[in-house]
């Protein structure tokens, strides 16, 4: 399984890059915690990675990479990717794309968990969305790289200006001097309600999820699958905010903006 989402992952930057997936974005995610000195305390930084067609590049392909710093107590669970997602999605960087296809590993209180897949069945009525998860113990990501980056200008900043990093704030502003990275501080909301979401049986074992509306949920087995393997109507709740049904919306500000 390793190898075949691997395979999938790799076929389909390669679609993006030629052309044959217009109005697309590919998206990596994953966490990274920013304990780069002992002058710059542990602080979780969920960082997106963008794949957009662009055919002006070498191999057709414009890359983003998006910071969501958090302070040094926030944890990094489904609440903090949900949070992230909601200032995403109504950002600027999503202008024109009518389908998302999310990659992330299997982590289990943050990704792969009820309350996230059921979270993508609300998003994927907003942009159109299928959810890959790479296979257990599958190698480095395009997110490990940009951490590196992030972290690197983080202790130059600390070494040069002899700086004590202590906010999300100071974080985002040194990630936003490396060239094609944006960051901001996450925003949690308060009114989520992941704690008390049930937890779907099965979800586990499928490796791609699609979705027909909110709490409609498909399961297969691989990317490469025809055919879903198990079909979910899902009838939870989870809270947001209050101007989507069935939870939703929240009012995270799409003018938040990056740090600058």
């Amino acid at each position: 399984m390793k190898e075949k989402q691997a395979a999938s992952h790799k076929q389909q930057k390669e679609k993006l890059a030629k052309g044959l997936l217009p109005h697309t974005a590919i998206i990596v995610q994953d966490f990274s915690a920013l304990d780069t000195t002992k002058k710059c305390q542990t602080h979780q930084d969920l960082i997106i990675t963008i794949y957009k067609h662009d055919a002006t590049t070498e191999d057709g392909l414009c890359r983003q990479y998006l910071h969501f710093v958090g302070e040094k107590k926030t944890k990094n669970n489904v609440d903090f990717v949900i949070s992230a997602w909601e200032t995403l999605r109504k950002d600027k960087v999503l202008e024109g794309i009518q389908h998302l296809h999310i990659w992330s590993d299997g982590g289990p209180k943050h990704f792969k968990m009820s309350a996230n897949i059921y979270y993508c069945s609300i998003l994927s009525t907003f942009i159109p969305t299928t959810y890959h998860f790479f296979a257990s113990y599958h190698g480095q990501s395009a997110c490990d790289a940009a951490a590196s980056h992030a972290k690197r200008r983080i202790n130059v900043t600390v070494r040069d200006q002899d700086l004590s990093i202590a906010t999300a704030d100071m974080l985002s502003m040194a990630i936003n001097t490396v060239r094609n990275h944006k960051a901001c501080p996450v925003e949690i909301i308060t009114t989520l309600t992941t704690k008390k979401f049930k937890t779907i049986t099965g979800i586990t074992q499928f490796h791609k999820y699609s979705f027909n509306g909110i709490g409609k949920i498909y399961g297969y087995d691989s990317t490469d699958s025809p055919h879903p393997t198990k079909m979910y109507n899902v009838k939870g709740e989870l809270s947001i905010g209050g101007d989507m049904e069935c939870g939703g919306g929240g009012d995270v500000s799409a003018e938040r903006g990056w740090v600058q």
